[in-house]
């Protein structure tokens, strides 16, 4: 982990149903579009795959809020990956999400999901870049 100062912290809540939702209308399309193979993966091997699902989605969106942008243009849903490191959530940016964690000088992205059968949370915090030893 960076030593360095918050810069920025987001948080988002959805209802699970929100996911399972949009899943039925939209099938695999729609996890295709919003997640990657290993969040799929992940989450589709539990008995209910919503839950955790809608904690990922939770989890994008927060980290978009904490690099200031939210998806659109620049940010898409697939270039924020989280997953699973021995059970603790982490965060991979891929382009063009990372050049943006660098022009805002961050240095790591910490990352915290939470879920109940009906509602979901991520919450983000993005640290500055350590200024060294």
């Amino acid at each position: 982990m960076s030593g360095g100062s918050v810069l920025a912290v987001g948080i988002d809540l959805v209802e699970v149903d929100r996911i399972r939702f949009a899943h039925r209308r939209w099938g695999e399309r729609f996890l295709a579009r919003i997640f990657t193979a290993e969040e799929i993966q992940y989450c589709c091997a539990r008995r209910d795959p919503y839950p955790s699902l809608a904690a990922r989605f939770a989890g994008k969106e927060a980290v978009a809020k904490a690099l200031g942008s939210g998806f659109g243009r620049e940010i898409s849903f697939r270039s924020v990956a989280i997953f699973s490191d021995g059970g603790v959530p982490r965060v991979r940016l891929l382009a063009p999400a990372s050049e943006r964690m660098g022009r805002l000088g961050g240095g790591d992205l910490l990352i915290s999901l939470s879920h109940t059968a009906s509602m979901a949370i991520g919450q983000a915090v993005l640290l500055g870049a350590s200024a060294g030893p």
